[in-house]
């Protein structure tokens, strides 16, 4: 059963468009009643530790993404042992929750120390795994640059389509 469970992860990371949670992969296992929680994360921690997923740390979450070390294993393997049933939960599940998946894994934010005791917010946005624009700033304590953090997770997307408009559509002076 083991082995199943990580076929499941590496194939729900390789059906979906954007890169997966570990909140949104263990919501499968939970709702189809297939693992416990400590069963799923040690098939995921053993994954990452085989180099068959990537993870992408943010502030608040890990995304996971398939390598391609992963795919080949997924290839090898999944006709066999992924039933065509768990392939169509596994579809339909991506399907339903599409909007949430691209939201969760389009936007990132993570403070960081910097050398002179201050504070950096880094903060970013991402397509397909990579960071498309980046915006970083210094902050005098942990908290304001944890605090932008937080903020820039749930209104990103606002700010980048005000930044955009105000660079592209606005006149000089």
């Amino acid at each position: 059963m083991k082995n199943l469970y990580k076929l499941i992860i590496l194939y729900m990371l390789k059906n979906s468009a954007e890169p997966l949670s570990d909140d949104f992969l263990f919501g499968f296992f939970f709702d189809n009643e297939y693992a416990d929680f400590f069963t799923f994360k040690k098939a995921l921690y053993e994954l990452s530790d085989d180099g068959m997923i990537g993870e992408n740390h943010t502030m608040h979450r890990t995304l996971y993404s398939i390598t391609g070390v992963g795919i080949k294993t997924l290839v090898a393997y999944q006709d066999e042992m992924i039933s065509p049933e768990i392939k169509n939960e596994i579809q339909l599940y991506i399907k339903e929750n599409e909007a949430d998946i691209k939201e969760t894994s389009s936007v990132a934010a993570y403070c960081e120390k910097t050398a002179d005791k201050k504070w950096r917010a880094r903060l970013m946005i991402l397509r397909k795994d990579k960071i498309s624009a980046e915006f970083s700033f210094i902050c005098d304590t942990q908290k304001d640059a944890a605090n932008a953090c937080l903020k820039w997770e749930k209104c990103a997307d606002g700010i980048c389509a005000e930044l955009i408009d105000k660079l592209l559509n606005q006149k000089s002076n």
